[in-house]
């Protein structure tokens, strides 16, 4: 099948071409890829002179889709090493440039267009052997997608942003090292070489993000990381990759040695060492330890002192530990950054976006600016109209000033978001929320009822939906239905350290003191020395109870 590519009406063809004819190649390593190779292909395909397909034992029809496209493909056994996986495309290509891409990536159009006109352009420098393209991946990097810095940036809804050096000179000394997490960038810098930074980006679009596909994914990725530290004894980088990995599994002690370990082992020029910082923040204040989670922020922003997840984590911190006017200093020096200089790392674009906001508006509620806190919230949804946490601080903070009118305007402005984003069902779920919570306010009890149950029956799998049915139920009662919905969240939510604390409440309020007890204590396993659960289970434990509110 004949490419109909740019370079083919330009005089050439993709087929029996010497390297001075091929301008720019596709080079990948493919496996059981049928469901996604099509769609990546079809982005790219006109914009290569030819496509290199290493396929490394596939047992569907991947082969064929790539042939399909008019790529050659090659088999090649697998040889538990993505860097050589890669080597052998790049062994095989005979474009000038050399452009790589997952089977899970598309690009678009515009970037493609914009991709070629890099490759093509006849001024670049001899040293320039590199460009940077950014990976995007929805839902915050979930799947641990690597950087040229090893690192996945903060998980969460939204965009991580990636940096990848994806389109490289077609050089023998020019060739990916690594088992897993790959890079290029030590074989240019050894090469005497650079990279120029460009804002072209492609869409890791196609990544499992299933349950079962993510625990496939990180059982092969802490193998090959065995193997590469068995290799590459102490290595820093590979230290860091498998502490990245052990914080994704869920294994944060094993994680924080590992990441330790790769920061001792690192020097001050290495790109993932700023990464380092930020997971060791991560793990320490998910264990509950707040002050080493500090220190790790402090000695990371003495390195980088604009680094954009590091301020975001310190500033978290300090209104963890009730200090939201330096949480507010923080949020507002990340929002007003000068340009600086960019640098290889992997972040969720909403931490100097709409995340920021928003928390930077909850610290403001913290000191009593209402007014700035509802502008911040404002120009969170804005950015970021399917964010629901922004939605709710902006309703909660004008009701809580008597603004009813306003709040009616606001839920006409989320129904229209809802109604333009009909494949983001949570934010129907969030007007049914809000909604009862304004008829809560004004009073009327019976209708904020039948909402939240309307709602609970609409969307029985939504969290915020089940956690405001809760607090409305432990405020209004009754008890038992209180301390079923409460059950029923906790069971879905075990480290739901409100419910767990609400649901001793009302455990405690029943006089069954043992089970309130019991409860309390879980919730100080994840909320460490929080003074109301304290309180309330010294109360357990056989003193008088007071009221409580639902927190």
């Amino acid at each position: 099948m004949a490419l109909n590519t740019p370079g083919t009406r330009e005089g050439s063809t993709a087929g029996a071409l010497g390297a001075a004819s091929v301008p720019l190649s596709l080079c990948m390593i493919v496996r059981d890829a049928a469901g996604t190779l099509p769609a990546c292909l079809a982005g790219i395909h006109e914009w290569v002179d030819e496509m290199v397909v290493v396929d490394t034992g596939s047992v569907d029809d991947t082969p064929a889709v790539a042939a399909a496209f008019g790529a050659r493909v090659f088999r090649v056994p697998w040889q538990d090493s993505f860097a050589a996986g890669r080597n052998e495309s790049f062994a095989r290509a005979r474009g000038r440039w050399l452009f790589w891409m997952d089977a899970d990536d598309v690009i678009d159009a515009d970037n493609a267009r914009r991709l070629r006109a890099v490759a093509l352009a006849d001024d670049a420098p001899a040293d320039l052997l590199g460009h940077v393209v950014r990976v995007h991946c929805p839902g915050g990097g979930g799947d641990n997608e690597p950087g040229e810095d090893g690192s996945a940036g903060v998980v969460g809804e939204g965009v991580t942003a990636v940096d990848h050096v994806k389109l490289v000179r077609n050089r023998p000394d020019v060739r990916f090292s690594g088992r897993i997490h790959e890079q290029l960038l030590p074989a240019i810098r050894r090469a005497g070489g650079r990279v120029g930074w460009t804002d072209l980006f492609v869409v890791h679009a196609g990544a499992d993000r299933s349950a079962a596909g993510q625990r496939k994914k990180l059982d092969r990725d802490l193998r090959l990381l065995a193997l590469e530290l068995s290799d590459h004894p102490g290595h820093t980088f590979a230290l860091f990759n498998l502490g990245m990995t052990l914080a994704a599994a869920g294994r944060p002690d094993e994680a924080l040695a590992a990441l330790y370990a790769s920061r001792e082992a690192a020097g001050d020029a290495d790109s993932h060492l700023r990464k380092v910082f930020a997971l060791i923040a991560a793990c320490e204040a998910a264990a509950g330890r707040a002050g080493r989670a500090a220190d790790a922020c402090a000695a990371g922003l003495a390195l980088f002192p604009e680094d954009p997840e590091l301020l975001f984590r310190r500033a978290s911190l300090w209104q963890r530990v009730g200090r939201p006017a330096d949480a507010v200093r923080l949020y507002r020096r990340l929002l007003c950054r000068d340009r600086v200089p960019r640098h290889f790392t992997s972040v969720d674009l909403g931490l100097v976006g709409y995340k920021a906001r928003h928390n930077l508006a909850t610290a403001l509620e913290e000191v009593g600016d209402l007014s700035a806190a509802e502008t911040e919230y404002r120009l969170a949804t804005t950015a970021a109209p399917t964010f629901r946490p922004a939605w709710r601080g902006l309703f909660a903070v004008l009701l809580r000033q008597g603004r009813a009118a306003v709040v009616a305007e606001d839920l006409d402005r989320l129904a229209a978001a809802s109604s333009a984003a009909p494949a983001v069902p949570a934010l129907g779920a969030e007007l049914a929320v809000q909604r009862a919570a304004v008829t809560e306010a004004a009073g009327d009890l019976a209708i904020a009822r039948r909402t939240l149950a309307s709602a609970a029956e609409r969307h029985p799998n939504d969290p915020e939906v089940l956690r405001a049915r809760c607090r409305f139920l432990f405020t209004h009662g009754p008890d038992n239905e209180a301390a079923t919905a409460l059950a029923r969240l906790v069971h879905r939510h075990p480290t739901d350290a409100s419910a767990l604390h609400n649901l001793a409440t009302v455990r405690l309020r029943s006089g069954a003191r043992s089970d309130a007890a019991d409860l309390y204590r879980r919730s100080l396993k994840v909320r460490p020395h929080h003074p109301p659960t304290l309180s309330l289970l010294h109360e357990a434990e056989g003193s008088k109870l007071t009221q409580a509110p639902a927190i």
